[in-house]
């Protein structure tokens, strides 16, 4: 159980986004909140800044976003997700981003390295 929250990034739009003693990512909206790993966290980040984020490699990390009703999207990450209109998609890719700055910043909260390769020779 994660008791030492630190705080990365938040709005208006009850969206916050949190580190904690174990190096995982919480990412909230509103009532919600998705856990993940802060390597997971970087590679969905990554897909933020693309044009296309329905792609094999998103929906292997198990990143999917599908219609909802008009005007909102689902946002699956693994087996949460999020219900979306157009300004808190927004908002939370902006949060995303703010997030990693602050990561990558922080002394204290160092990336994960990349996990090794399957064909490393070590």
């Amino acid at each position: 159980m994660c008791r030492n929250l630190t705080l990365l990034a938040k709005n208006d739009r009850r969206q916050m986004i949190f580190t904690c003693e174990h190096g995982s990512i919480h990412i909230t909206h509103q009532f919600t909140t998705i856990l993940m790993s802060r390597h997971v966290f970087i590679q969905i980040a990554a897909l933020f800044g693309q044009d296309e984020m329905d792609t094999p490699y998103a929906r292997m990390l198990g990143f999917r976003m599908e219609e909802a009703v008009k005007g909102q999207v689902d946002l699956w990450i693994g087996s949460g997700g999020f219900r979306l209109d157009e300004g808190d998609f927004r908002s939370l890719a902006a949060l995303i981003q703010q997030s990693v700055c602050r990561l990558r910043e922080a002394p204290h909260a160092r990336l994960e390295q990349e996990p090794p390769s399957l064909f490393s020779p070590n």
